[in-house]
């Protein structure tokens, strides 16, 4: 049975395109070099009038977007001119920037009805009982113990994540008690991608109203602090936090904003980037900016996803920490996303949040997600960066290495581990700070890097990255069918795949029709391939190699 849906079908994401993203020249070009070699990339590639941007400081990276008041690009003729990009001598990688379905879908519509079904039921409106205390959520994790442990020798250790700055992309901020405080809530660092301005603050519209307070709450609110007799305390209650506004919802998500907020993090030196949101597709451009970010030292968490039967990105990628939900009985949330690329898992079930309401009042209430989750562990990461003192670690290990080392500690010592726990689905276990930060640190950091580092006995492969949209049937038979969905064999598989991969990404991703052709291909099922052009309406030339396909599977 599915769950019931908490939207209405006049809020289902629809994918729109806000542009091209394009990286250009060579790594040792000057950002002016750059930008000019962009611009005229796309006055020789692209027709008609087009602003080129940077999506950051020092990078060769930039977005290609229609002037206000033209016609709308379609997400069709985007594929179609991502293409035509590649094919330039100076154009390194080129894709459609692309606002879709965001952390919590609207199941009905944008799952399959075998996903529908195997989905558990939505739990009546009622409250375990060991919500009650305001921080069930730290007890569960040990974080009052770990504030408590003594300080390491070295004379740079802080407590509760002082000195640590957190750059946190979501839907902005409010002046709620539980986060407000103008010493930490750094509002004069923020920034607003969704309007390009420096106010960051949350406008309460969308379908996600202050979701950005209540996660913002969970890392960095105060003991202090109270609304109503009800106090919400954050895992790291003393780390300042940076309002980074990349989205009105986080059910409709842009990945161009995400990837200049991360660019924009890392250049101004924020610590640690905690990630509540996500989606069902990759980007290319979006990896680079977080190998960017890692390579400045920066730690990058993000949330495994809510109600998909995958894990989304960026959680998905292994240079990014992946935090699925448990509740108060240490039970995995029913809705929590699942699968190799998790991590480890934290609290996410009716965790104390701080809400600000669209009538201008301020309350504290218990709030579902792996947004949560992720919020709480990236605070104890701010906690284990203040406990040895991150410039001492920087010393010790190289920037690069800090997530590294840190994803080490987290996965291997740093949780509790339930009996019977599926580590393939749901991580090493349930993050517990306390041992986080009591663990001996490693003489060197891990010689293969944060991307090498894997909880679960799968380890991701961005080569079955299409496998696990798949996730209960065999990978076998998957990766058959879409070798026969693309008319190839494996040995030729590999170039089709880099001309239409993440094409065929994003139309598995958002599209319940295309997994469904290709689940029945899997099952050897009679295909019919007249429907295809209806739902693969993109670039003609992977439409008629997927035409191709199906109709030399037609009996």
């Amino acid at each position: 049975m599915a769950a019931k849906s908490s939207s209405s079908p006049s809020t289902v994401p629809e994918t729109v395109c806000e542009g091209l993203i394009i990286q250009v020249g060579v790594p040792d070009m000057t950002p002016r070099e750059a930008l000019l070699l962009a611009q005229r990339v796309v006055v020789e590639t692209l027709r008609g009038r087009w602003d080129v941007k940077p999506l950051g400081l020092h990078v060769r990276e930039f977005m290609a977007v229609k002037p206000p008041g033209t016609r709308r690009l379609s997400v069709a003729r985007a594929w179609e001119l991502a293409a035509q990009l590649r094919q330039h001598r100076d154009v390194a990688a080129a894709e459609p920037a692309l606002v879709g379905p965001g952390l919590t879908p609207e199941p009905v519509y944008l799952l399959t009805e075998d996903e529908q079904r195997s989905m558990p039921v939505e739990a009546a409106a009622m409250s375990l009982s060991c919500t009650e205390p305001n921080d069930w959520a730290l007890g569960l994790c040990s974080v009052p113990a770990a504030w408590q442990l003594p300080m390491p020798g070295n004379g740079y250790g802080k407590r509760y994540g002082d000195g640590i700055i957190v750059g946190h992309p979501d839907t902005g901020y409010t002046q709620h008690p539980e986060i407000w405080d103008p010493g930490r809530l750094l509002v004069s660092d923020g920034y607003d991608f969704e309007s390009g301005d420096r106010n960051a603050a949350d406008p309460l519209e969308g379908l996600a109203p202050g979701h950005g307070t209540s996660t913002a709450s969970v890392i960095m609110s105060s003991v202090i602090s109270s609304v109503d007799n009800i106090y919400v305390t954050g895992s790291a209650p003393v780390a300042s936090l940076v309002p980074l506004r990349v989205a009105t919802s986080v059910i409709h998500f842009s990945f161009a904003n995400l990837t200049q907020a991360i660019y924009y993090a890392a250049d101004q030196g924020m610590h640690i980037i905690s990630m509540s949101l996500g989606g069902p597709m990759g980007s290319s451009a979006l990896l680079r900016a977080i190998r960017y970010a890692l390579d400045r030292g920066v730690v990058l968490l993000a949330a495994a996803g809510n109600y998909w039967p995958w894990v989304v990105y960026p959680a998905k990628y292994d240079e990014v920490i992946a935090v699925a939900a448990c509740n108060c009985q240490r039970d995995v949330w029913a809705h929590s996303s699942k699968g190799p690329a998790v991590d480890v898992t934290a609290p996410g079930e009716e965790v104390w949040v701080a809400s600000p309401e669209r009538d201008g009042t301020y309350i504290n209430r218990r709030g579902s997600g792996t947004s949560y989750a992720v919020a709480i562990t990236a605070g104890i990461c701010a906690l284990w960066l203040a406990h040895h003192g991150r410039d001492y670690l920087i010393e010790r290990y190289g920037a690069a290495h800090l997530a590294a080392v840190f994803k080490e500690l987290l996965i291997t010592v740093g949780v509790d581990t339930p009996a019977g726990w599926d580590s393939t689905r749901y991580g090493a276990g349930i993050v517990n700070a306390q041992k986080v930060l009591a663990a001996a640190l490693p003489d060197t950091s891990p010689a293969g890097g944060v991307q090498a580092l894997h909880a679960s006995a799968v380890p991701a492969d961005d080569r079955t990255a299409l496998l696990d949209y798949f996730p209960d049937i065999d990978p076998t038979q998957v990766h058959l069918a879409l070798l026969r969905l693309l008319n190839t064999n494996a040995r030729q598989a590999g170039p089709l795949l880099d001309r239409y991969g993440d094409e065929l990404q994003f139309h598995i991703a958002t599209n319940p029709a295309v997994r469904n052709i290709i689940s029945r291909l899997a099952s050897s099922e009679p295909v019919d391939a007249s429907p295809l052009r209806r739902e693969l309406v993109t670039n003609p030339q992977f439409v008629d190699q997927a035409s191709k396909g199906l109709q030399s599977l037609l009996k």
